[in-house]
């Protein structure tokens, strides 16, 4: 029998249970938001914030830990201009359309970090799969679940953000229908793709098809079976555990002073950094500066879908190898 393949020499044979933290927690969280659908729509919205600071600290944890302190002055650059521009946008009284951009960059950087995934799996593989099939996972990882938000945006009860006062609830059915066909068309294609490559016999790693099924039909069943002020929390919820997991993984595989703490340690480090600044901000500044705690939440948000590609570059077969390859 021909001896498995090899990197950094440990073998890796792409069973389907591989990467199962990247997927795993959209299935649990939308199962749990669809048990306590009836009673705790304000807890999960709760935790869901919790969740977005905790997973903002752990991406600070390897900014401000990593490069020259040069490099680290000019990452503070952006947030400062992020956070005036997010004043500025409060400040004319148009919160609603900050809302509406945080909630829309999320969901692309949601996919498209899924899609750098898929790369990095195939990278730490040895898999080469050709340029249609790139254009396919991202197209497919940045479109589908976007045409999902943005139809959920316009649906009664959306409560994350005032849907007629943008004037959503106003946009023509066709537009959807269009743009249903149009994803449907670039869903088929994708599975399409993939039933045909492994129908010859070619390797698909496990990271293409679940994080494809996850917030392909996943991402689908969560907007159709919950309720509106449900819908978000398990793709949203399930993205800043995978990313806690992910960092953690990385620090630990890598090295440095946040990978040698024990995880219990880390979690609380995390999580005292992670809400310090809106909660002080909050504190100290709510009463004379109104929505003080949204716009350095908002900016912070955008701020981590700017930087977040190049502070991962999961294209990088050494970083592909130190998420997704077996330990070393």
């Amino acid at each position: 029998m021909a001896a498995p393949r090899t990197v950094a020499g440990a073998p890796l044979v792409g069973r389907p249970g591989d990467g199962w933290w990247l997927w795993a927690p959209l299935p649990l969280l939308a199962g749990l938001a669809w048990l306590v659908r009836g009673e705790a729509a304000h807890v999960g919205t709760a935790g869901l914030m919790v969740l977005n600071f905790l997973h903002l600290a752990a991406t600070w944890t390897r900014l401000f830990s990593e490069g020259s302190l040069r490099q680290r002055a000019g990452r503070l650059v952006l947030p400062v201009l992020l956070v005036a521009v997010a004043g500025l946008i409060v400040a004319a009284g148009r919160l609603p359309w900050l809302l509406l951009l945080v909630f829309l960059a999320n969901i692309p950087h949601i996919g498209l970090q899924n899609f750098g995934f898929i790369r990095a799996g195939a990278r730490a593989r040895r898999l080469r799969p050709r340029p249609i099939d790139r254009v396919l996972d991202q197209w497919y990882q940045g479109l589908v679940p976007t045409g999902l938000a943005l139809w959920f945006a316009t649906r009664p009860g959306a409560d994350l953000f005032d849907s007629a006062a943008l004037g959503l609830d106003t946009l023509p059915p066709a537009l959807f229908s269009v743009g249903g066909v149009l994803l449907g068309a670039l869903a088929l294609a994708t599975w399409g793709r993939m039933g045909w490559l492994a129908w010859r016999g070619q390797r698909v790693g496990p990271e293409r098809v679940w994080l494809h099924l996850g917030w392909g039909p996943g991402a689908w069943l969560c907007f159709w079976l919950l309720p509106p002020e449900l819908a978000a929390i398990p793709l949203a919820g399930a993205h800043y555990v995978q990313y806690l997991v992910i960092v953690r993984r990385f620090q630990t595989r890598r090295g440095g002073a946040w990978g040698r703490l024990p995880a219990p340690l880390w979690l609380v480090g995390v999580g005292l950094l992670a809400p310090g600044i809106p909660v002080l901000a909050h504190l100290v500044l709510a009463d004379t500066v109104p929505g003080v705690d949204l716009v350095l939440g908002s900016a912070a948000s955008l701020h981590h879908f700017l930087v977040d590609g190049r502070l991962w570059r999961l294209r990088d077969t050494a970083t592909a190898q130190t998420l997704l390859g077996p330990p070393r």
